[in-house]
């Protein structure tokens, strides 16, 4: 009954304050506040947002979009998370590999885009690479974190009883690595939503975001705040589902089960 209770001042708080946040924006619009016509009031990109969503164009460029962002991700697990356990199951591995991976995830996958456009043209491929690019970091660095606080006497005790590798991992590795392996996906999917939509922005692959940059060649400012908020309320959706599904998936673990 508790739990309900405060679901419901969340709900009704966030009601609260998108409503002052739109009362505001569209203030802000009428009165030109920003100049040039810069930000259009709410009630006019709301007009535009629904016209756009009866169109076929529209919705291509949605499922474009999610496309584009599943297959990266989906790429980017695959990669990660078994190579997270492999290095960071050995000292060895993660003493050689640290400075690599160190090096590689703080080049801002943007400054790549170039390099990939240049060597996979502007399709899928080239923005699926990138997104895989992008999202892998985060990922394999929880995974690698993940391994690294298993504790050394339940290693000990788990190569004392020669518990086969199987097992041990089913039973002592991926229980220990999981909260650390979700929270790392849900990360890796708002950056693979990012990158998907630099990339069509920027080089033109198809999208939101490249009905974004015909919308500003055209001066429809209008179009290209609303086709900004789908992109934000995607990222929230995307965020949420990740969220839930993080908490029913390890409902099992103590610190979720504390309500974390």
């Amino acid at each position: 009954m508790t739990r309900r209770r405060d679901t419901g001042r969340q709900v009704a708080a966030a009601a609260v304050a998108i409503g002052v946040v739109l009362l505001l924006w569209e203030v802000l619009g009428r009165a030109d506040a920003l100049g040039h016509d810069v930000l259009p009031p709410f009630h006019v990109t709301a007009q535009v947002l629904f016209e756009a969503a009866r169109t076929t164009i529209f919705w291509h460029a949605v499922v474009d979009t999610l496309v584009q962002w599943g297959v990266g991700l989906a790429g980017a697990i695959a990669i990660a998370i078994p190579l997270g356990l492999l290095i960071g199951s050995g000292r060895l591995r993660q003493r050689f590999t640290r400075s690599t991976i160190d090096f590689l995830r703080t080049i801002p996958p943007v400054m790549l885009l170039p390099l990939f456009v240049l060597v996979w043209g502007t399709g899928l491929r080239m923005v699926v690479l990138l997104s895989i690019y992008a999202a892998v970091w985060p990922m394999l660095t929880q995974t690698i974190s993940g391994v690294g606080q298993i504790e050394q006497q339940t290693l000990d005790t788990v190569t004392i009883f020669r518990i086969n590798p199987w097992r041990r991992f089913w039973r002592v590795l991926l229980p220990a690595v999981s909260p650390f392996i979700v929270s790392g996906v849900r990360v890796s999917a708002v950056i693979s939503l990012f990158i998907a939509v630099v990339c069509e922005l920027v080089a033109g692959s198809p999208g939101l975001g490249q009905l974004l940059a015909q919308s500003q060649v055209s001066g429809n400012t209008a179009l290209m705040v609303a086709l900004i908020c789908v992109t934000g309320i995607l990222g929230m959706v995307i965020n949420a589902l990740f969220r839930s599904g993080e908490r029913r998936l390890l409902a099992w673990h103590p610190s979720y089960a504390e309500g974390h």
